[in-house]
């Protein structure tokens, strides 16, 4: 009885492995290779090239640079486009800046995301200590944040010009005494 007992167990327990074994294989995600280092820029450069026919058989591409890598506290400028020449015209959508920036003042730390061209959004900010936390605006035109002590002001404000992030810090100390 028990050899009988262990025989079902052991079947059981083999039939349970086999058919959680066919699940895992259609659920779990199949690894895909990394792309090397000339597909990334071959798709970048993709991202980036506008062709735009003119006359009938002349083609005029126009290729802009795909934009540096990010820091943390600048963003790239927008890629130049090359002017068409004869009668054929070309047009080349400069893609909007998304970059997110941290901005310091004495009184705290904001951090903003900017997609220029569409918002600017407030995404966190810190006061320091010994200073309260004003917000202003957080966006969708600009973020205006001021930090008040009893001797100090610090104000950031972030907004887009001309397609690129503009921040602003201002620091206003008052000794009264």
């Amino acid at each position: 009885m028990a050899a009988l007992w262990i025989l079902a167990t052991v079947g059981a327990v083999t039939l349970a492995r086999l058919a959680v074994g066919a699940v895992a294989d259609e659920v779990t995600v199949r690894s895909v290779d990394p792309l090397t280092p000339s597909a990334v820029n071959e798709a970048l450069a993709a991202q980036f090239t506008t062709t735009t026919t003119g006359e009938p058989g002349a083609t005029t591409s126009t290729t802009a640079a795909p934009p540096p890598p990010r820091s943390s506290t600048t963003a790239p400028k927008p890629p130049a486009s090359t002017p068409a020449t004869g009668p054929s015209t070309s047009t080349t959508t400069t893609p909007a800046v998304t970059a997110t920036s941290t901005y310091t003042a004495e009184g705290g730390t904001i951090t903003v995301r900017f997609s220029c061209g569409t918002t600017v959004e407030l995404v966190s900010a810190s006061p320091n200590a010994g200073f309260q936390m004003d917000i202003k605006n957080a966006g969708p035109e600009e973020v205006d944040v001021e930090f008040e002590s009893d001797d100090h002001d610090s104000r950031i404000r972030a907004r887009c010009a001309d397609g690129q992030p503009r921040p602003e810090i201002t620091e206003d100390s008052s000794d009264e005494d």
